[in-house]
């Protein structure tokens, strides 16, 4: 591919998030401590702390009415452990609000059955191929905040019957800039679920210790990854364009997006490198 990383690197739970997201009905947040960041925390502290960020004034009614019902039937919070990753701010901000890009590099290598069809500029459609299919929407959306809204069904073999849950994404980041020019972004990911089925309960607990190291450890691989898009950029943005023109699966406008992001970076990488020499 003319790139750094290799075609096989694993995401081994990507396929299954969706599915787990809807078994993740669990017993109510303990009113524990706040715990190290870098551990995840369930606590009743780290929930309220979550829910006075939520920038509810910037939410239209229908927005404000979405989350309001999710925050009042939740049945499970986590709050993941702080990932920070070096990455250009502005090419983890266009990763961010289009998630298609990095599911169509991954499908390009080969490591997810995932699919993520845009809608409309705020909306998303997301099958994983194995009974798991969601509607994603953009809530709100700012340099250091990002609001979803996800509905999702599960049916298959981990359930008896369809499993419906809506969710709540609240990723929060924090941009540095190191003495070196680089860029280091702290990100903080919490989740909201509200399992709709009456009586799933006892079962999903059974997946609590699964679903949370599942959740934890794909949103760790996707920050790392979302870092190493950057990375390679910067040192053979060439690579990087000749990639982007082979994911025919996203729209034309943003693939030139992409490309204009990439071509960007890469002469930053260019110049910091001559600095250097």
């Amino acid at each position: 591919m003319g790139i750094l990383w290799q075609r096989q690197r694993p995401l081994v739970s990507v396929r299954r998030t969706l599915a787990l997201l809807l078994l993740a009905a669990v017993a109510s947040p303990t009113s524990s401590p706040a715990a190290d960041p870098t551990q995840a925390d369930t606590s009743r502290r780290a929930r309220e702390e979550s829910i006075a960020a939520i920038p509810f004034a910037q939410l239209d009614a229908d927005a404000q009415a979405k989350v309001d019902s999710v925050l009042r039937q939740t049945t499970f919070f986590r709050r993941m452990p702080v990932e920070v990753v070096e990455c250009d701010p502005n090419l983890y901000l266009f990763l961010i609000r289009h998630p298609e890009v990095i599911v169509e590099i991954w499908r390009y290598m080969d490591v997810t059955d995932i699919t993520v069809d845009r809608l409309s500029a705020e909306n998303f459609h997301a099958e994983d191929g194995a009974g798991s299919v969601g509607d994603i929407e953009f809530l709100y959306g700012d340099k250091n905040r990002h609001l979803l809204y996800v509905t999702g069904t599960y049916e298959g073999p981990l359930m008896p019957r369809a499993v419906r849950a809506r969710c709540l994404l609240f990723l929060s980041s924090d941009y540095n800039k190191t003495p070196t020019g680089k860029y280091l972004v702290t990100n903080r990911l919490d989740l909201f679920v509200d399992i709709e089925n009456p009586g799933v309960d006892l079962l999903a607990r059974t997946f609590h210790r699964v679903f949370g190291k599942t959740t934890d450890h794909n949103f760790s691989e996707t920050a790392s990854f979302v870092g190493q898009v950057s990375r390679t950029t910067e040192v053979n943005a060439p690579g990087m364009l000749r990639l982007a023109s082979r994911l025919e699966n996203l729209d034309p406008n943003i693939r030139r997006e992409f490309r204009r992001h990439i071509t960007k970076l890469g002469e930053r990488g260019a110049r910091q490198t001559a600095k250097v020499d």
